[in-house]
């Protein structure tokens, strides 16, 4: 809480050398709780809760637009006895090699836990993608053989460095 009208936020970027100085204004200050029972579990819900949006939830296979341009396709997906292994697959139609941050991804299933640990997507090993070719890597999540109903939690840096587009990814049939 602040007690002020307004604050000023200096953020110093030591990778590009640069400073930015905000101004954060305090709007509709309220001074409120929020009580959560953690002991009520409800029973019955079942993932997703929400209606479906036509083209929200990509298919295994669908082209995504990353960085630079490159294409980005989860080939294929594995059940294994430890949970999920992912098969990604880039394309660089550009001049220059390229990098697409997708990190580790965790799922999430009709229990509505989401299995995985986020890690910050660019700071996660993927290889470089030369210019004109295509690049093939690996990624796996652990999750419990019993649990069904799977979609992929998928952050993918777009556009602009460290600026990330999230898709679900639908995996339901592993």
């Amino acid at each position: 809480m602040v007690d002020q009208d307004w604050c000023w936020c200096v953020d110093f970027d030591r990778d590009r050398n640069s400073k930015h100085i905000l101004y954060q204004g305090v709007a509709n200050k309220v001074d409120a709780t929020l009580e959560v029972k953690l002991d009520e579990v409800a029973t019955g819900l079942t993932y997703p809760i929400a209606e479906a949006i036509e083209g929200l939830v990509q298919k295994p296979g669908t082209e995504i637009t990353a960085i630079n341009d490159v294409i980005l396709v989860l080939t294929n997906v594995e059940r294994m006895d430890t949970g999920l292994r992912f098969m990604w697959q880039t394309n660089n139609p550009g001049e220059y090699p390229s990098y697409v941050h997708v990190g580790n991804p965790p799922v999430i299933g009709t229990d509505g836990i989401i299995y995985g640990f986020y890690e910050t997507p660019d700071i996660v090993s993927v290889p470089i993608t030369p210019a004109g070719d295509k690049a093939e890597w690996t990624t796996e999540t652990a999750v419990p053989p019993d649990v069904k109903g799977l979609y992929i939690l998928l952050s993918v840096e777009s556009k602009k460095q460290r600026l990330f587009v999230n898709y679900a990814v639908d995996v339901t049939d592993k």
